[in-house]
């Protein structure tokens, strides 16, 4: 079982802003998925591969951490929290808010009975 020649492998190498490269040697199709993925972004493909790469390292490191044992990173959510409401602050007491939910739910359901 040899290589066809659309399969023989291509290289992509890669550059960072500190000039550091990788050589990564890719089949034909392989090569082709990435343009095509790196022009629908809108991007070089030693872009998308430096993104794709990036992504991939922060959810390593975040299994990482949760493989330690290391607690919930409170302080990234209390930033997105920060970031989609702002200042906005909800009238009310949220465990009210919940409650009157509950019932809602509950008389829902048995009048569906």
């Amino acid at each position: 079982m040899g290589l066809e020649s659309s399969d023989t492998p291509q290289k992509i190498i890669m550059t960072t802003s500190s000039e550091h490269q990788i050589t990564i040697p890719l089949d034909t199709s392989t090569r082709e998925r990435l343009r095509v993925a790196a022009e629908c972004k809108g991007v070089k493909i030693d872009r998308y591969c430096l993104d794709a790469i990036q992504r991939e390292l922060a959810r390593d490191e975040a299994d990482s951490r949760e493989e330690e044992g290391q607690p919930f990173d409170f302080e990234s959510l209390f930033a997105f929290r920060d970031e989609l409401l702002g200042d906005r602050v909800f009238p009310g007491n949220s465990v009210d808010l919940i409650r009157e939910a509950r019932e809602e739910r509950t008389k829902q359901l048995d009048e569906w009975r």
